[in-house]
């Protein structure tokens, strides 16, 4: 018998991609939204740069290629994953904040 792992493979990236989002809130007490995006990113980078190597793809080869793909990373990582992060600080704190108000309601 053979299993089929098409189908799990397939949501794998949505399943993962969901659970980040938790993990990304739980730890934004404790450090700044740039510095969380920067661990979400540099993993990943290094993770896609190892798969293409064990599998043989080309390479980036000259150094205005890699400049452009710095420069990418470099405005993926601050725009995109450091505002989604910073949007993630204050969507807690405004489900802090709304908890503290309707607690106070039953309170009265």
């Amino acid at each position: 018998m053979q299993l089929n792992l098409t189908k799990p493979l397939v949501i794998a990236p949505f399943f993962l991609w969901g659970t980040a989002m938790v993990a990304m809130k739980s730890t934004l007490d404790n450090t700044t939204p740039l510095f969380m995006a920067g661990v979400r990113l540099l993993p990943a980078g290094l993770l896609v740069l190892a798969a293409a190597a064990i599998y043989g793809l080309p390479q980036p080869k000259t150094l205005k290629t890699w400049l452009w793909i710095g420069l990418f990373a470099l405005v993926d990582g601050a725009m995109f994953q450091g505002l989604f992060a910073q949007g993630l600080t204050h969507t807690f704190e405004y489900y802090k904040f709304s908890n503290d108000r309707s607690s106070q309601n039953f309170e009265k």
